[in-house]
Protein backbone atom coordinates (compact mmCIF):
# COMPACT_ATOMS: atom_id res chain seq x y z
CA UNK A 1 0.00 0.00 0.00
CA UNK A 2 1.61 3.03 -1.39
CA UNK A 3 0.61 6.42 -0.77
CA UNK A 4 2.15 8.94 -3.53
CA UNK A 5 3.69 12.07 -1.54
CA UNK A 6 5.66 14.14 -3.70
CA UNK A 7 8.71 15.86 -3.12
CA UNK A 8 6.89 17.33 -0.12
CA UNK A 9 7.31 14.77 2.81
CA UNK A 10 11.05 13.91 1.74
CA UNK A 11 12.67 17.11 1.84
CA UNK A 12 13.84 18.97 4.81
CA UNK A 13 11.03 21.76 4.58
CA UNK A 14 8.23 22.82 6.39
CA UNK A 15 5.19 23.39 4.43
CA UNK A 16 1.73 25.11 5.39
CA UNK A 17 -1.66 23.02 5.68
CA UNK A 18 -2.37 25.12 2.50
CA UNK A 19 0.46 23.30 1.08
CA UNK A 20 0.28 19.82 1.69
CA UNK A 21 -3.27 20.04 0.67
CA UNK A 22 -2.09 20.93 -3.01
CA UNK A 23 0.45 18.39 -3.07
CA UNK A 24 -0.91 14.87 -1.29
CA UNK A 25 -2.80 12.26 -2.99
CA UNK A 26 -3.61 9.31 -1.33
CA UNK A 27 -5.05 6.04 -2.73
CA UNK A 28 -8.20 4.20 -1.96
CA UNK A 29 -6.11 1.72 -0.01
CA UNK A 30 -4.07 3.36 1.71
CA UNK A 31 -3.62 4.49 5.01
CA UNK A 32 -5.03 7.48 5.69
CA UNK A 33 -2.42 10.61 6.27
CA UNK A 34 -3.69 13.70 8.26
CA UNK A 35 -2.54 16.84 7.00
CA UNK A 36 -1.12 17.96 9.91
CA UNK A 37 1.47 15.12 10.42
CA UNK A 38 3.82 15.71 7.67
CA UNK A 39 6.91 17.68 9.55
CA UNK A 40 10.33 18.30 8.65
CA UNK A 41 12.23 14.98 7.87
CA UNK A 42 14.01 14.88 11.06
CA UNK A 43 10.75 13.77 12.70
CA UNK A 44 10.38 11.09 10.34
CA UNK A 45 13.55 9.31 11.46
CA UNK A 46 12.95 5.42 12.26
CA UNK A 47 14.76 4.02 15.08
CA UNK A 48 16.65 0.85 14.70
CA UNK A 49 19.15 -1.76 15.64
CA UNK A 50 22.68 0.69 16.16
CA UNK A 51 20.86 4.07 17.19
CA UNK A 52 22.70 5.37 20.36
CA UNK A 53 19.82 7.89 21.92
CA UNK A 54 21.09 10.15 24.48
CA UNK A 55 17.65 10.09 27.11
CA UNK A 56 17.85 13.24 29.50
CA UNK A 57 14.99 12.49 32.64
CA UNK A 58 14.64 15.93 33.48
CA UNK A 59 15.53 15.93 37.32
CA UNK A 60 16.53 12.00 37.58
CA UNK A 61 20.61 12.13 36.91
CA UNK A 62 20.96 8.14 37.74
CA UNK A 63 18.63 7.71 34.15
CA UNK A 64 20.39 10.35 32.04
CA UNK A 65 22.67 8.79 29.98
CA UNK A 66 23.34 7.38 26.64
CA UNK A 67 21.14 4.38 25.94
CA UNK A 68 21.91 1.71 22.17
CA UNK A 69 19.38 -0.07 20.80
CA UNK A 70 20.30 -3.81 20.28
CA UNK A 71 20.41 -6.04 17.41
CA UNK A 72 16.64 -6.92 18.46
CA UNK A 73 15.34 -3.98 18.59
CA UNK A 74 15.45 -3.07 22.26
CA UNK A 75 16.90 -0.35 24.84
CA UNK A 76 17.70 -1.78 28.00
CA UNK A 77 16.40 1.10 30.39
CA UNK A 78 16.25 1.20 34.29
CA UNK A 79 13.04 0.19 35.74
CA UNK A 80 11.32 -1.11 33.07
CA UNK A 81 14.37 -3.33 31.93
CA UNK A 82 13.95 -4.43 27.52
CA UNK A 83 11.82 -1.99 25.73
CA UNK A 84 11.08 -2.48 21.94
CA UNK A 85 12.27 0.69 20.61
CA UNK A 86 12.76 -0.23 16.71
CA UNK A 87 10.35 1.16 14.00
CA UNK A 88 9.79 4.09 15.82
CA UNK A 89 10.60 7.66 15.74
CA UNK A 90 11.88 9.85 18.55
CA UNK A 91 8.55 11.31 19.48
CA UNK A 92 6.87 8.44 19.32
CA UNK A 93 9.20 6.55 21.67
CA UNK A 94 9.12 9.42 24.20
CA UNK A 95 5.37 9.50 24.22
CA UNK A 96 5.29 5.68 25.25
CA UNK A 97 8.00 6.31 27.71
CA UNK A 98 6.71 9.33 29.56
CA UNK A 99 3.38 7.08 29.59
CA UNK A 100 4.91 4.00 31.00
CA UNK A 101 7.49 5.97 33.44
CA UNK A 102 4.62 7.34 35.29
CA UNK A 103 4.64 4.43 37.63
CA UNK A 104 7.79 5.06 38.44
CA UNK A 105 8.69 8.76 38.49
CA UNK A 106 5.85 11.69 39.44
CA UNK A 107 5.02 13.87 36.00
CA UNK A 108 8.24 12.25 33.90
CA UNK A 109 9.54 14.37 31.67
CA UNK A 110 11.74 12.91 28.95
CA UNK A 111 13.60 14.27 26.44
CA UNK A 112 15.23 12.12 23.34
CA UNK A 113 17.92 13.03 20.89
CA UNK A 114 20.15 10.78 18.42
CA UNK A 115 23.62 10.86 19.58
CA UNK A 116 25.41 8.36 17.09
CA UNK A 117 23.09 7.26 13.93
CA UNK A 118 23.34 3.63 12.33
CA UNK A 119 24.79 2.58 8.85
CA UNK A 120 21.67 2.85 6.21
CA UNK A 121 20.33 -0.21 3.44
CA UNK A 122 18.92 1.29 0.24
CA UNK A 123 18.02 -0.56 -2.77
CA UNK A 124 18.36 1.25 -5.97
CA UNK A 125 17.79 -0.54 -9.49
CA UNK A 126 16.42 0.28 -12.84
CA UNK A 127 18.41 1.90 -15.00
CA UNK A 128 21.41 2.29 -13.38
CA UNK A 129 24.98 0.40 -14.05
CA UNK A 130 25.60 -1.79 -10.64
CA UNK A 131 22.15 -2.10 -9.49
CA UNK A 132 21.78 -3.79 -5.69
CA UNK A 133 21.76 -3.15 -1.77
CA UNK A 134 24.24 -0.77 -0.77
CA UNK A 135 25.30 1.02 2.85
CA UNK A 136 25.59 4.24 3.33
CA UNK A 137 27.30 5.93 6.35
CA UNK A 138 26.44 9.31 8.18
CA UNK A 139 29.47 11.08 7.94
CA UNK A 140 30.00 9.38 4.55
CA UNK A 141 31.32 11.66 1.54
CA UNK A 142 33.23 11.19 -1.53
CA UNK A 143 34.28 7.73 -0.48
CA UNK A 144 35.53 9.23 3.03
CA UNK A 145 33.50 8.80 6.30
CA UNK A 146 34.31 11.77 9.43
CA UNK A 147 33.56 10.21 12.33
CA UNK A 148 32.32 13.41 14.01
CA UNK A 149 29.93 14.11 10.99
CA UNK A 150 26.46 13.86 11.07
CA UNK A 151 25.96 14.50 7.29
CA UNK A 152 23.25 11.97 6.44
CA UNK A 153 23.27 9.75 3.09
CA UNK A 154 21.65 11.73 0.18
CA UNK A 155 20.05 10.90 -3.09
CA UNK A 156 23.20 11.25 -5.14
CA UNK A 157 25.33 9.33 -2.94
CA UNK A 158 23.52 6.38 -3.70
CA UNK A 159 23.97 6.83 -6.78
CA UNK A 160 27.11 7.28 -7.08
CA UNK A 161 27.62 3.94 -5.50
CA UNK A 162 25.96 2.40 -8.11
CA UNK A 163 28.52 4.19 -10.78
CA UNK A 164 26.64 6.17 -12.21
CA UNK A 165 23.01 5.60 -14.71
CA UNK A 166 22.24 4.49 -18.25
CA UNK A 167 21.76 6.80 -20.92
CA UNK A 168 18.28 5.47 -21.22
CA UNK A 169 18.00 6.69 -17.15
CA UNK A 170 15.11 9.40 -16.79
CA UNK A 171 16.67 11.24 -14.24
CA UNK A 172 13.41 13.62 -14.24
CA UNK A 173 11.34 10.41 -12.65
CA UNK A 174 13.41 8.72 -10.04
CA UNK A 175 10.99 7.46 -7.56
CA UNK A 176 12.12 6.76 -3.61
CA UNK A 177 9.91 4.41 -1.64
CA UNK A 178 10.19 4.30 2.03
CA UNK A 179 8.72 3.15 5.45
CA UNK A 180 6.44 6.00 6.82
CA UNK A 181 5.95 6.40 10.38
CA UNK A 182 3.08 4.60 12.08
CA UNK A 183 2.07 7.89 13.96
CA UNK A 184 1.46 9.39 10.24
CA UNK A 185 -0.24 6.59 8.96
CA UNK A 186 2.00 3.76 8.33
CA UNK A 187 2.33 1.92 5.11
CA UNK A 188 4.97 3.22 2.91
CA UNK A 189 5.17 7.05 1.04
CA UNK A 190 6.73 7.46 -2.58
CA UNK A 191 8.51 10.39 -3.66
CA UNK A 192 8.88 11.06 -7.79
CA UNK A 193 11.73 13.47 -8.11
CA UNK A 194 13.48 15.42 -10.91
CA UNK A 195 17.27 15.37 -9.88
CA UNK A 196 17.65 17.58 -13.44
CA UNK A 197 17.02 20.22 -11.53
CA UNK A 198 19.93 19.15 -9.39
CA UNK A 199 22.22 18.48 -12.07
CA UNK A 200 21.03 21.52 -14.42
CA UNK A 201 19.85 24.11 -11.92
CA UNK A 202 21.94 23.57 -8.72
CA UNK A 203 18.66 22.73 -6.64
CA UNK A 204 19.42 20.66 -4.20
CA UNK A 205 16.65 20.42 -2.00
CA UNK A 206 15.83 17.47 -4.85
CA UNK A 207 18.81 16.12 -3.37
CA UNK A 208 16.50 14.59 -0.53
CA UNK A 209 18.20 12.79 2.64
CA UNK A 210 17.61 8.75 2.59
CA UNK A 211 16.07 6.37 5.24
CA UNK A 212 17.45 3.47 6.00
CA UNK A 213 14.88 0.85 4.03
CA UNK A 214 14.33 2.85 1.18
CA UNK A 215 13.96 1.83 -2.75
CA UNK A 216 15.26 3.71 -4.89
CA UNK A 217 13.95 3.60 -8.53
CA UNK A 218 15.67 5.25 -11.55
CA UNK A 219 12.91 4.94 -14.46
CA UNK A 220 13.38 3.97 -18.11
CA UNK A 221 13.03 6.80 -21.03
CA UNK A 222 12.94 5.66 -24.82
CA UNK A 223 13.83 9.45 -25.33
CA UNK A 224 17.41 9.51 -24.69
CA UNK A 225 18.21 13.22 -24.42
CA UNK A 226 21.17 14.47 -25.29
CA UNK A 227 21.02 17.34 -22.66
CA UNK A 228 20.34 14.90 -20.20
CA UNK A 229 23.87 12.86 -21.21
CA UNK A 230 25.92 15.67 -21.09
CA UNK A 231 24.67 16.72 -18.02
CA UNK A 232 25.37 13.89 -15.92
CA UNK A 233 28.60 13.12 -17.72
CA UNK A 234 29.42 16.62 -16.72
CA UNK A 235 29.40 15.91 -13.38
CA UNK A 236 30.96 13.35 -10.65
CA UNK A 237 27.97 10.94 -10.67
CA UNK A 238 29.59 9.32 -13.44
CA UNK A 239 33.36 7.11 -12.94
CA UNK A 240 36.47 9.51 -13.41
CA UNK A 241 36.90 6.94 -16.46
CA UNK A 242 35.67 4.37 -18.25
CA UNK A 243 36.74 0.50 -19.70
CA UNK A 244 36.07 0.17 -23.49
CA UNK A 245 37.06 -3.60 -24.85
CA UNK A 246 38.37 -3.30 -28.16
CA UNK A 247 38.76 -6.21 -30.22
CA UNK A 248 38.87 -7.38 -34.35
CA UNK A 249 40.63 -5.79 -36.95
CA UNK A 250 43.22 -3.19 -34.94
CA UNK A 251 46.58 -2.78 -34.09
CA UNK A 252 46.05 -3.30 -30.45
CA UNK A 253 43.25 -4.98 -28.70
CA UNK A 254 42.05 -4.86 -25.45
CA UNK A 255 41.16 -3.06 -22.79
CA UNK A 256 41.29 0.56 -22.91
CA UNK A 257 40.24 3.19 -20.17
CA UNK A 258 38.60 6.18 -20.85
CA UNK A 259 38.39 9.40 -19.09
CA UNK A 260 34.34 10.65 -18.09
CA UNK A 261 32.84 12.42 -20.93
Amino acid sequence: KISTLLLLSLVDNTYSSEDIKKNISISSSSPVIKENIVKRVSNDYILGPGDKLFINFEGLDIFTEEYTIDPDGNLYLPEIEYYKSEGKTVAELVKELENIYKEYILSPNIFISVSYYRSINVYVYGEVKTPGLYTLNYGQKDGTIEAESIYPPRLFDALKMVKGVTNNADLSNIEVIRLNPKSDGGGLIKAEINLLDLLLKGDQTKNIRLRDGDKIKVNRTEQVLKDQILAINKTNLTPNEIGVYITGNVQKVGLFKLPRG
